[in-house]
Formats: structure tokens, C-alpha cells, sequence
């Protein structure tokens, strides 16, 4: 079967994958997507957020990975959750400080904080780094409602990814 153009130079950048294979997960990766934005849609709840973006993305490539699974999807992101919120909540204490450079120090603690209780977990999802983020640059609020939404978003993501690794075990080998 003839790969069309430009095609061929997305396989010549992921060397052994077939194409197939490429055009499945970026279909599961979509998949992962429109299954959360349309329980969002329908809940009328932000329940979408960019990091769950890659996570869908490793998921779909990854399923068997460690860093794809259940837990740490789940836990991963919650670190992040718990860390934006602490980081937020905790500058904020710092009166007086510049704006610019309270978000500098809020960005970097929540991050610090996240990688730490990753790897002191085990709990490996460089996708909540970016989720931590969301609170320590103001994107979203450090309100039950606001953790709330996105702890909802990342469930339902790793749920569904759950199917994938599940169905793909069966095609392994």
C-alpha cells in the first residue's frame, strides 16, 4: 500500500512504527479527547484542561507503560492538584511581593513539589507538571470547585485509558 507524501515524512520520523500504528494512536489520542470534552459538553462542566492532552497522547502510545497506568495518571495529576493549591496558597503570604515575581516563585515550588512527591510515590506523569501549573499561574482557582473539575477530568481520562491498556493487551505479542 502506497503511503501518501506527507505521510511518509510523519513515519520517517517515528522509525518502526507502521502506519497503521501511527494512525492509531493518534486516533485513540483523539479519542481519549472527544470522550472527556463531550462528558464536559453534556455536564456542562470544564472538565477538559491542556495536560490531559499528553496524557491522552501516552496513553495511546504508551499503554503498557508504567507512566500510562491508572495510578499514576490519577495520583500524578492529584499531586499536581495538591501542589498548585499549596504553592498558590502559600505565596500568597508573601505580601507585598511583586506580582511577577509571585507567580515566578509559586510556578517553581509547585513544580519542585510535584517531581518530588512523584518520584517519593512513585507515581511518574510528567503531564501533572503542567497540571500543576494551571493553579500556580492563575488558570484555574484554587477552590474546591476549581480542583473539583479537574480531578473529574483526569479520572475520566484515566478510566477510559484503562480500556485502552486493557484492549491492548490482548494484541501484545
Amino acid at each position: 500500500m502506497e503511503v501518501p507524501q506527507p505521510f511518509e515524512r510523519i513515519r520517517k520520523k517515528a522509525p518502526g512504527m507502521p502506519a497503521a500504528q501511527l494512525l492509531l494512536v493518534a486516533g485513540l489520542s483523539g479519542a481519549l479527547i472527544f470522550i472527556v470534552a463531550s462528558m464536559a459538553f453534556v455536564f456542562r462542566e470544564p472538565w477538559l484542561f491542556a495536560s490531559l492532552g499528553p496524557s491522552a497522547y501516552l496513553h495511546a502510545l504508551y499503554p503498557h507503560r508504567r507512566e500510562s497506568s491508572f495510578y499514576n495518571t490519577v495520583v500524578g495529576h492529584f499531586i499536581g492538584i495538591g501542589t498548585g493549591v499549596l504553592a498558590v496558597t502559600s505565596t500568597v503570604l508573601l505580601t507585598g511581593a511583586d506580582a511577577t515575581l509571585q507567580t515566578v516563585i509559586t510556578s517553581v515550588m509547585a513544580v519542585v513539589l510535584t517531581v518530588l512527591l512523584q518520584l517519593a510515590l512513585g507515581a511518574y506523569h510528567a503531564p501533572a507538571a503542567s497540571t500543576t501549573l494551571l493553579f500556580a499561574l492563575g488558570a484555574t482557582a484554587p477552590t474546591p470547585h476549581g480542583v473539583g473539575t479537574l480531578a473529574i477530568g483526569v479520572v475520566l481520562l484515566a478510566s477510559f485509558g484503562e480500556i485502552i491498556r486493557a484492549v491492548s493487551s490482548k494484541y501484545q505479542r
